[in-house]
């Protein structure tokens, strides 16, 4: 894809990347005109086990523009070039408090901007301030603000009022979003009922007729060597699925589990009064 604009967005800790520009096929020798402009990247790249964190990472993506940003917090970088990169102007940015990785140990970690493939990149006039190891790894910047962007006006369009604010991007209240992070922690939400049909509000009948996509909408879906994978939750069925007139699920006689041949590989579970059984169809 070409001609893509990203702006007026507030992108707040994020486990990856806040932006993630990937080539693929022949990319890297294209211009993709990809705009950067008026965004707020807050803590980008929170992750201890991916290692191309960062406010925004380019995966070999050419021409891109990235002005009148914001980068605070970054982990590892505010930008970094990985691959081609050539033609990307970044400038009129406010780059402050880069960290290093969370957890991984790299080259050009903690650096406002950092070019890991040397292709040039064109850099002026943005405010650099406070970055843990440096503002630039590889790569040459000209008429450089160095002072604190929190008590002074910058060319990036964005002001420090005790948190950051922009005329193009709606304000929020971000000293109040506290860190999140699903490690080491345990689901205690718990509920009680009696009849799962009781809170659902459906009744079940004898037969199911769904056609082809209804039966196989996934909600986990992937592919392997070429043979693709679906998973679905059927509730509220005692009876048979067919399709086009053609049983694919048959109405059981037991409540045991069926091992069918099917078009595809899905896995059905199936509540009935309490009963919950599975049946299992592999392509």
């Amino acid at each position: 894809m070409q001609d893509i604009e990203i702006c007026n967005n507030i992108i707040s800790q994020t486990w990856g990347a806040g932006a993630w520009l990937i080539s693929y096929e022949k990319g890297g020798q294209n211009t993709q005109g990809i705009l950067f402009h008026h965004n707020l990247f807050y803590g980008a790249g929170q992750s201890y086990n991916i290692p191309y964190t960062s406010g925004i990472v380019n995966g070999g993506c050419k021409g891109t523009q990235v002005y009148n940003n914001v980068f605070d917090g970054s982990r590892n970088d505010a930008f970094r070039n990985q691959g081609e990169g050539q033609g990307t102007t970044i400038k009129d940015n406010i780059i402050t408090a880069t960290v290093e990785h969370a957890g991984i140990n790299q080259v050009g970690t903690g650096y406002g901007i950092a070019d890991l493939v040397g292709v040039g990149l064109s850099i002026s006039s943005n405010c650099f301030y406070n970055n843990q190891n440096g503002n630039l790894y590889k790569c040459f910047s000209s008429g450089d603000d160095l002072q604190d962007p929190k008590s002074h006006a910058t060319s990036s369009g964005w002001t420090w009022t005790g948190t950051w604010t922009c005329a193009f991007v709606a304000p929020m209240e971000l000293g109040t979003i506290a860190p999140t992070t699903t490690r080491n922690t345990t689901d205690t939400d718990t509920h009680e009922f009696n009849d799962i049909f009781d809170i659902l509000k459906v009744s079940i009948s004898d037969s199911g007729y769904v056609n082809q996509s209804s039966i196989f909408q996934p909600n986990k879906i992937w592919e392997s060597k070429g043979t693709t994978s679906a998973w679905m939750d059927v509730i509220g069925y005692k009876g048979q699925i067919k399709i086009d007139n053609k049983t694919y699920i048959p109405k059981p006689a037991n409540e045991t589990a069926l091992v069918l041949t099917g078009t595809q590989s899905t896995q059905d579970r199936v509540i009935k009064s309490g009963v919950h059984k599975e049946t299992q169809c592999r392509g």
